[in-house]
């Protein structure tokens, strides 16, 4: 669900806005709405935003509106409004299913990275609980992982051994007693 702050004085015109995008093709959005850019400022610094729309007849001009909600809700996009009829808006609407696709791409995107981390760790509890030695190098044969057992081994803590060719670890390894089996 997209959400938007609406800056906008004229109750009247404020209620048909928000009608319109209640009835976005995009799905419903989240719309609260604000009389002044002050009370919106306000607002946006206790709450994140996907959209502020605001009168661009506000506060000496679209400029010194649009500088101000910028800066407070600088990861939202931010549309000034004119006198026309927005709900008759084919662009209003393009916007809006533009940004709801965004949100719901970003949500998965924060999901997936969220389940990404989470199987990261797990494998890092499962590399660093094995008794045998790992050394892990990336295709240039740079060390990207040591777990404890290869640190004992080595003598090389994981943060020192990172980056390192995997050459500069072979003596290391040579000195150690082989183990039989």
């Amino acid at each position: 669900m997209v959400s938007v702050l609406l800056i906008e004085p004229d109750t009247a015109r404020a209620a048909l806005l928000d009608a319109a995008l209640v009835e976005c093709p995009s799905g419903p959005c989240r719309v609260q709405q604000v009389a002044t850019l002050s009370s919106g400022c306000a607002y946006l610094a206790t709450s994140v935003v996907d959209v502020v729309l605001f009168n661009r007849a506000l506060s000496g001009g679209a400029g010194d509106a649009l500088d101000r909600a910028k800066r407070a809700a600088p990861g939202a996009l931010v549309l000034p409004l004119d006198e026309t009829r927005f709900e008759d808006d084919d662009r209003l609407h393009a916007i809006f299913c533009y940004v709801a696709e965004r949100t719901s791409t970003e949500s998965i995107l924060r999901i997936a990275e969220e389940a990404l981390f989470e199987d990261k760790e797990r494998g890092q509890v499962t590399l660093d609980s094995i008794g045998d030695a790992i050394l892990v190098t990336d295709m240039q044969g740079h060390v990207t992982y040591l777990n404890r057992a290869a640190e004992t081994m080595t003598g090389w803590a994981g943060n020192e051994a990172s980056g390192q060719p995997c050459p500069r670890f072979s003596t290391s390894l040579m000195a150690s007693p082989a183990r039989s089996p």
